[in-house]
């Protein structure tokens, strides 16, 4: 087995991309008590995160110990990295299982999908706290990581100039950084963890309609900064990330580009699984699995933006299942899913319980 005892290489990351925002971030207060709990367990306000991001790449300097690479790769959240060869036999037959069911929904909703593999390089893996007992990495962990990666894929996009479907192939690259802190026993890493990221991306696209093409405008980058905070059977995530903000202007809407923190809340019990998404302090998303009958009720709320736009909503095609509800005083719309064992059904209220 590859083991790892000193790896370094370069990587090129623009500064600026990572340089503290100015916009007002919101962390969120949910309302499910054990929501609460797991923000306040992680000990996050804003400042806490911007300062979790301002750290610096460390000096190189050697692992205590050698380290199977496939311990340290899934540690840093880089598993796709790893080759079939040097997956763990339980984690490689996970990650087909999930791939196979990934392909058998898209197949019942009358598609089809196929996740393309990434390619790494530059992967750089520096300790700043490690211990060793016995050969195997033991107890408290930090480290950092670098690398850079591409993934090519196929979609299918409407042109307006030859009126039919055209393909348009993607190539999206990125370059990040994460500072880890774990717990590892005998090797293995423990359930509480923390990282905080940073990286940059650009999705070049190539189009096959050649007016389309002429015209594309070449990707610009797009920087993303988050951090994760994970336990046994719980998680909470923070990501600050770019989001269309909508208002009303005399000559009609006004659409600006603003930067909001995407929180997600995991809660996990041995029968049920509620998952919280918030947008600032806006919740954006909630579900209910029932685990025993592996039945899941979702909401989703999305701004009005067609109120905002002076829109009915009813004069737009797709709008049947979205309810104008006003939630916190604001106009938002809500849309509801019910899944039944791997299937959507029409079903209201869902009976998850």
């Amino acid at each position: 087995m590859r083991t790892l005892k000193s790896l370094a290489g370069p990587i090129t990351l623009a500064a600026a991309a990572f340089a503290a925002p100015t916009f007002a971030l919101e962390l969120p207060k949910p309302e499910d008590p054990a929501a609460q709990e797991l923000i306040a367990r992680t000990g996050m306000d804003v400042p806490k995160l911007e300062a979790g991001w301002q750290y610096a790449r460390p000096a190189p300097q050697q692992w205590p110990c050698e380290i199977p690479v496939a311990d340290i790769y899934t540690a840093a959240g880089l598993y796709e990295a790893l080759t079939p060869e040097q997956l763990p036999p339980e984690q490689k037959a996970a990650m087909e299982q999930a791939m196979k069911e990934v392909r058998r929904k898209a197949r019942q909703a009358g598609t089809d999908i196929e996740v393309p593999k990434a390619n790494f390089s530059n992967i750089v893996l520096i300790p700043i706290k490690a211990t060793c007992a016995k050969g195997k990495l033991d107890g408290e962990t930090e480290f950092y990581v670098s690398y850079e990666s591409s993934r090519k894929g196929k979609t299918q996009m409407f042109s307006q100039t030859t009126k039919k479907m055209e393909e348009v192939r993607t190539n999206h690259r990125d370059a990040g950084e994460k500072m880890v802190k774990a717990v590892f026993v005998a090797g293995k890493m423990g359930p509480d963890h923390n990282s905080f990221s940073r990286s940059t991306a650009v999705i070049d696209a190539e189009f096959d309609d050649p007016v389309i093409q002429k015209y594309a405008k070449p990707a610009e980058p797009v920087s993303m900064r988050s951090a994760s905070f994970a336990g046994k059977g719980t998680s909470v995530s923070f990501m600050e990330m770019p989001s269309a903000e909508f208002s009303s202007g005399f000559l009609g809407p006004n659409v600006k580009q603003v930067k909001k923190l995407q929180t997600t809340i995991m809660v996990r019990s041995e029968k049920t699984m509620r998952m919280y998404s918030f947008m600032d302090a806006d919740l954006s998303t909630k579900s209910h699995t029932n685990n025993e009958t592996k039945t899941t009720a979702t909401v989703m709320y999305v701004d009005n933006f067609y109120k905002k736009m002076g829109i009915k909503k009813t004069e737009s095609a797709g709008t049947e299942n979205q309810k104008e509800v006003v939630v916190n005083g604001k106009d938002m719309l809500e849309s509801r899913m019910c899944i039944m064992n791997g299937g959507v059904v029409k079903i209201d209220p869902c009976p998850v319980e």
